[in-house]
């Protein structure tokens, strides 16, 4: 799975955007003082698959060791700094490994086909990830949304809070696109993250979390609809 210090324990909580006053109630009132952490941002992923879903059905099966792409860049403009990011789950512990796109050939690489990104990411990667990059040659949708970033005082405990979630499908387009929007529920994502040394202090202010905690992916929630 990569560095053991950067695996942490992740809960997620799919909330319906007419509960959203209730989360803010809760953080206000939370047995632990929650506070923001940062500005909030526009946060966008394009994820890549192999050509049977395999990051997907991984995900839906419960398969104990499994691994997803992406690429990640925020605010609202094309042209701008991208990460590419894979994200693992080894039983109940996740991680992410983040490396910056930073060679002058990925320059703009979101205007580029996506024939010619893929090339890119299997040459900007390390060894040891090129052949899961290779196998994830399919770009298969996107997902946009507006993030808000919270602490846990005294912890090393993450919140953040997600809103205005779309995804759009890229099956089709010889490169990243906004044209065909997938038709989704209205949700908000909770997602509370910890190192496992923070468990306790993660149990105590679960507590009084006034939402049901579930397995939750924006991949497979978007994925699901779009196959729908």
């Amino acid at each position: 799975m990569g560095n053991s210090e950067n695996e942490r324990i992740e809960v997620k909580a799919m909330v319906p955007s007419s509960f959203q006053e209730q989360f803010y109630s809760w953080v206000n009132q939370s047995i632990c003082p929650i506070f923001r952490l940062h500005p909030n941002r526009s946060v966008n992923s394009i994820y890549f698959d192999d050509n049977d879903f395999s990051a997907a059905f991984d995900n839906i099966s419960g398969i104990s060791n499994r691994t997803k792409m992406r690429l990640r860049w925020y605010g609202d403009c094309v042209n701008v700094p991208v990460f590419l990011e894979f994200k693992a789950k080894h039983n109940s512990l996740g991680q992410k490994d983040t490396m910056a796109l930073q060679s002058t050939h990925c320059h703009h690489l979101l205007e580029k086909k996506f024939a010619t990104m893929n090339r890119l990411l299997f040459r900007e990667c390390n060894f040891a990830r090129r052949n899961f990059v290779n196998r994830s040659q399919n770009h298969v949708l996107s997902t946009h949304y507006h993030r808000e970033y919270y602490f846990c005082h005294g912890t090393k405990i993450r919140l953040t809070f997600d809103r205005s979630i779309v995804c759009f499908d890229q099956r089709f387009n010889q490169k990243f696109g906004k044209k065909h929007r997938i038709r989704l529920p209205q949700v908000n994502i909770i997602e509370i993250k910890c190192p496992p040394s923070s468990r306790n202090e993660l149990i105590k202010l679960m507590e009084d979390f006034p939402f049901r905690t579930s397995k939750f992916s924006k991949y497979v929630f978007g994925l699901t609809h779009m196959l729908a």
